[in-house]
């Protein structure tokens, strides 16, 4: 679904009453809420969001220097199960909108056989196994005469810092 809006046929009511805006109102976006990483997964992705565009540019305050605007439709942001119900809600209020519709989240589903493999690859890899065992393993060049073999760098971190999320054991530290 591309970008829709409207053209508003009510006349325009403040937010919050029932009362007519004295001056126009700014154009109401709603657009579906945006998951944020580390934030919970993508339980709250379903709701939608009704927000105004900015009216004015943000100041900084000399005096606190915290940011600000003259603008008092910026702090106004509702929620919504979905799309039908915040755009049924605009049109009553008599508010121009706009729908912006999120760009569509590809899922990559990978199988855990496919992760195994990876794994088994990569430990009986010549340059793992050399590495685990502290040797070089000899490669035969072009001409059959031995030659070392190129490390690849992201193997050789993967290998050296294979217990990083665990943390030690002992530190051999007492705290009084």
């Amino acid at each position: 679904m591309t970008n829709q809006q409207n053209i508003a046929r009510m006349p325009e009511r403040r937010p919050g009453t029932r009362f007519p805006a004295a001056s126009p109102m700014p154009v109401a976006r709603i657009r579906r809420r945006e998951v944020q990483a580390g934030r919970g997964g993508r339980a709250s992705d379903r709701a939608w969001i009704l927000e105004f565009e900015p009216g004015s540019r943000t100041f900084v305050d000399p005096l606190t220097g915290w940011s600000g605007s003259a603008d008092p439709y910026r702090p106004i942001a509702l929620e919504f199960p979905d799309a039908h119900s915040a755009i049924d809600y605009a049109e009553r209020q008599g508010w121009k909108w706009e729908l912006v519709e999120a760009p569509v989240r590809e899922i990559r589903i990978r199988p855990y056989a496919d992760s195994l493999r990876d794994l088994l690859v990569i430990s009986t890899s010549p340059v793992a196994l050399a590495a685990i065992d502290g040797g070089s393993p000899m490669v035969a060049g072009a001409e059959g005469e031995a030659r070392e073999p190129t490390v690849d760098p992201v193997e050789e971190a993967d290998v050296e810092s294979f217990p990083a999320s665990d943390p030690p054991a002992w530190t051999g530290t007492t705290i009084p």
